[in-house]
């Protein structure tokens, strides 16, 4: 694992890094993201950025459901840590349920990763009809 600690500039401007206590990343991205100056992404916006990217959904909708799990095993203080997504694309045409959940998972394997600790995934096609409205 690649480990860096962040300096505040104005720390080591004054030659005095001892007096400022880093925030260390997360993960890679986060890293990559707070050298390059950028605020940290959230998982959550992570997610949402690789599923469009990699399936063009006519239909997203990620839902951080951390909170629901409040005491519960992998929940932290924060959240972002147990996510439903609920996604449709021409891209699961004429894949299985299993396929489809294995294509997410492999898109999403770094956030899995790195600290996320459940993945609920309901994926389809947008010729299929929605199982959740009744």
């Amino acid at each position: 694992m690649e480990l860096a600690i962040l300096f505040s500039c104005d720390s080591a401007l004054r030659g005095d890094p001892g007096q400022y206590q880093p925030e260390m990343p997360r993960n890679r991205l986060d890293l990559l993201r707070r050298l390059d100056h950028q605020e940290p992404m959230s998982v959550k916006k992570t997610i949402e950025t690789k599923l469009q990217e990699q399936f063009a959904p006519v239909h997203l909708n990620v839902i951080d459901e951390s909170e629901n799990h409040r005491g519960h095993g992998g929940w932290r203080e924060g959240g972002e840590t147990h996510f439903r997504v609920q996604i449709a694309s021409t891209a699961f045409d004429g894949m299985s349920r299993v396929n489809r959940h294995r294509a997410i998972n492999d898109v999403l394997a770094q956030e899995l990763q790195d600290g996320v600790h459940a993945l609920a995934i309901e994926a389809r096609s947008p010729d299929e009809p929605d199982t959740r409205i009744r």
